[in-house]
């Protein structure tokens, strides 16, 4: 996650699959500038950096685990947020169980850039629709907006994206989608001014 220049992938040979180079990013392109200090490109292994994120399901007691309760299906497990040395992956199982980052960096604009691919298992189980949105601190869309700027459904072969306008009674929204591979390593981003939302 950045919003700058690009972060040297590295050499060190990894089993799992890898990012590509981030030359293609819209950071990159765009030249964005350095990143700011809430950037992360999850270069390293153990915990996540708190004074970047937050997981759901910390300190929850919902079996035990440090969980909690799901908003639909199963629970969201701290340990089901998980750093490689050069990704963190967040796992949904087949019961429903999963989880979330959750950004602590509150910002009204800016631009925000993911690099990501959304891979489903063989076991089945739960069909996920995996997100990367900006969602208002105050928790009430329909007053304070919502930008979905990725959803993902598994096993489908787009990417959608939503911009939800706040203090809209009718939820009105701009709607898009792109057809491509969600199992590949893609660089999703949203840039947020006073002017305009662009992804």
């Amino acid at each position: 996650v950045s919003a700058g220049t690009p972060q040297d992938p590295g050499t060190t040979p990894n089993p799992d699959p890898q990012p590509d180079n981030p030359t293609d990013s819209a950071a990159y392109i765009l030249d964005w500038g350095a990143a700011i200090p809430g950037s992360d490109t999850f270069d390293y292994t153990g915990a996540v950096n708190s004074a970047k994120w937050s997981i759901e399901g910390t300190g929850g007691i919902v079996g035990g685990n440090e969980c909690i309760v799901g908003r639909t299906n199963g629970r969201r497990c701290k340990a089901n947020v998980t750093l490689s040395g050069t990704y963190a992956r967040i796992t949904g199982e087949a019961d429903g169980d999963t989880s979330a980052l959750v950004s602590t960096v509150t910002r009204v604009t800016g631009r925000w850039e993911v690099r990501a691919r959304f891979t489903t298992p063989s076991s089945g189980g739960v069909k996920y629709t995996p997100v990367i949105e900006l969602y208002p601190a105050s928790g009430v869309t329909a007053d304070d907006g919502h930008y979905t700027f990725v959803q993902a459904a598994i096993g489908d072969d787009k990417v959608n994206a939503f911009i939800r306008y706040p203090e809209s009674e009718l939820n009105q929204q701009v709607y898009t989608s792109s057809t491509f591979d969600p199992t590949q390593f893609h660089n999703y981003a949203i840039e947020w001014t006073n002017q305009h939302i662009n992804g």
